[in-house]
């Protein structure tokens, strides 16, 4: 099994109160989903022989809203979701979506040839392809 680094994210359970009690604040049911005030996308990552996958979801954002940077073994995936104008109508009562910067950094265990990444963000989900090194693809060595 490969060895993937994440950073940004530090999974301490998806719900820290369990059992949930009627009337928990939807804030404490969402801190696993922010860190320190900052949106926090969840993310799949896939490997096979060829390449890692990354796949997030983000609502609301532009292509131009979101920086992915390689940068010495690590993968950083940044960006910003803006609020929009907030709306002062008397039955107004809560705003539940999140809202702010985010950064998720992955390094992995073996090599990726950043030349060769592809992005493709489509429909609110951004999908990030990295091919792994010749060099830390599996050899297969036929007998003689």
């Amino acid at each position: 099994m490969t060895k993937i680094e994440l950073r940004g994210w530090e999974p301490t359970g998806l719900f820290p109160h369990t059992p949930i009690a009627f009337g928990h604040r939807f804030e404490d049911l969402m801190a696993p989903f922010t860190k320190e005030g900052m949106l926090v996308p969840p993310m799949d990552v896939k490997e096979d022989d060829e390449a890692y996958t990354l796949v997030t979801e983000l609502p609301g954002l532009t292509k131009n809203e979101i920086t992915i940077a390689f940068e010495a073994g690590v993968v950083r995936i940044t960006g910003e979701k803006k609020q929009e104008a907030e709306e002062k109508k008397p039955n107004f009562h809560r705003l539940e979506r999140r809202y702010g910067r985010f950064s998720r950094e992955f390094r992995f265990e073996h090599p990726v040839d950043a030349d060769k990444a592809e992005a493709t963000f489509k429909r609110g989900i951004l999908k990030i392809v990295l091919p792994k090194t010749e060099a830390s693809k599996p050899k297969i060595l036929k007998l003689k």
